[in-house]
């Protein structure tokens, strides 16, 4: 179990082991007696049996759980019945155990806010609700969670704690995950999945939800609380009601903004074939929604609609399917998006044609990133790099180069080669630059060097000042 340990040791200074019968290193038949023995260090390990173990049991925090049967070979050791975490401080790792449960719910953890239960290659099935969260740090790791006719996670009377589930899959007939008290939660490439109609995340109360990588199928539903739903999918729609949310580089069927919501919505397609508008700004209290860089594809018309008293800050859609694309009495912002090629003069800016992708309708569909203006470094630096420009290096010794220290997201660097002293990419504390599938060291002592004389780079900044990824690259790269 590498990378948990509970409050003395995770191995504990002493193995309890659990069997069918006593003896052969076996020193109890049921958990229930285990844990009792149990003290803060120890681990109860739980060998195969028959029929799994049928009864109601409390863990201890700061013992462990595991079940032998599974450590290499794929298989679990059954428990049914009702496991509960009381209170107490410290950590618990349960690892390896097939949980048929039973009663009113599966699991009931109410460790306080300075315990955490951790559940590692698990899995929990049961007819009713899977999991009550009253409070603590709840981790769940490789784990599948399932209700035929409940939700599978609750959180009721959380007195602090976080609940973090990475690679699991959460299936519940009523939800994957129903908090009805704020509470927090982090999903991460796992799959939150409603067997039935209807939402698979509702959060009715004003927790925090976070879905990174994630797959959820059913709806979403978010009342004034905080929801960020980045790099995943959604096969229905998404409600927020008085919240905060941001939804990037995802794809869902639409987006329903109620009363005064803020959203930002960015790098996302979304697709609708049943009639709804795309993006649905109603209520008219005030809502405000930024929204850029979307594919949007409805047989609604219109395909995006904001309702009066609510607001649309917008740049850079693609329209598809749809001949209204914008429609409603609200308020509509086009958006000053960058990048883009300007000519500047007083008070006012110009643009050239190719700048732009402009539909029949008037829209604009697409804005042509350029780079402002060329410089030939001709000296080893370093020299500073700034946003929007192209940098050409030529000497017979190594051109040091400086990541910009002011970026926006999209903004463009590119870096040409043709000295062979070749040129060298250097950063400022904070700053990473990823390449295919290698990131530099963050921070000054992060660098990308050419090895091919005429190598040639484009960066563009994914998080402002921070972060830069090479969009296109020729030739041989070192990545330090």
């Amino acid at each position: 179990m590498p990378g948990w340990s509970n409050s003395t040791n995770l191995f504990g200074p002493s193995d309890i082991i659990v069997g069918p019968t006593l003896g052969d290193g076996v020193n109890f038949t049921t958990l229930t007696a285990a844990m009792a023995a149990a003290v803060a260090g120890d681990t109860v390990y739980v060998r195969p049996k028959t029929g799994g173990y049928i009864e109601n049991f409390s863990v201890k925090l700061g013992v462990n759980l595991v079940g032998l049967s599974s450590i290499g070979q794929g298989e679990l050791v059954t428990i049914g019945g009702t496991i509960n975490a009381p209170p107490g401080a410290g950590i618990t790792v349960v690892q390896n155990i097939h949980g048929t449960v039973g009663g009113a719910r599966g699991m009931e953890c109410n460790g306080g806010a300075g315990s955490t239960m951790v559940f590692v290659d698990c899995s929990f099935d049961h007819t009713g609700n899977v999991l009550r969260w009253v409070s603590g740090n709840l981790v769940f790791n490789r784990c599948d969670l399932t209700s035929s006719a409940g939700t599978c996670i609750g959180a009721d009377s959380v007195g602090g704690g976080v609940l973090t589930c990475e690679d699991c899959n959460i299936a519940g007939s009523t939800g994957a995950y129903v908090p009805t008290i704020a509470a927090t939660a982090l999903f991460k490439n796992s799959s939150l999945e409603r067997t039935t109609a209807g939402p698979a995340i509702n959060d009715s109360a004003s927790g925090t939800i976070t879905c990174f990588d994630c797959d959820v199928i059913g709806d979403i539903e978010q009342a004034s609380g905080t929801l960020n739903f980045e790099y995943s999918e959604c096969d229905s729609f998404f409600h927020t009601d008085d919240s905060t949310a941001s939804v990037l580089h995802s794809s869902l069927q639409y987006i329903e903004i109620d009363d005064a919501s803020i959203m930002t919505i960015d790098h996302c397609s979304l697709t609708d074939s049943g009639g709804n508008a795309v993006i649905n700004v109603v209520g008219g209290a005030g809502a405000v929604v930024t929204a850029t860089n979307l594919t949007l594809s409805s047989t609604a018309v219109p395909a995006v609609f904001v309702e009066a008293g609510d607001t649309l800050n917008y740049a850079n859609f693609v329209f598809s399917g749809t001949t209204s694309a914008l429609g409603g009495t609200g308020t509509f912002n086009v958006l000053d998006w960058k990048p883009y090629a300007t000519t500047t003069t007083v008070g006012t800016a110009s643009f050239a044609a190719a700048d732009f992708a402009v539909s029949a309708t008037g829209e604009v569909t697409s804005i042509n990133p350029t780079v402002n203006t060329w410089t030939e470094v001709t000296v080893a630096g370093p020299t500073p790099m700034a946003v929007q420009n192209g940098y050409v290096a030529n000497a017979g010794v190594q051109v040091n180069l400086t990541l910009p220290a002011v970026a926006v997201l999209g903004e463009v660097v590119k870096i040409d080669g043709k000295g062979a002293g070749l040129f060298q990419i250097q950063q400022a504390a904070g700053q990473t630059i990823h390449f295919l599938g290698s990131d530099t060291t963050t921070g000054a002592g992060g660098t990308l060097t050419a090895t091919d004389q005429y190598g040639c780079l484009t960066l563009r900044c994914t998080v402002a000042n921070l972060d830069f990824v090479v969009e296109s690259s020729q030739g041989n790269f070192t990545v330090v």
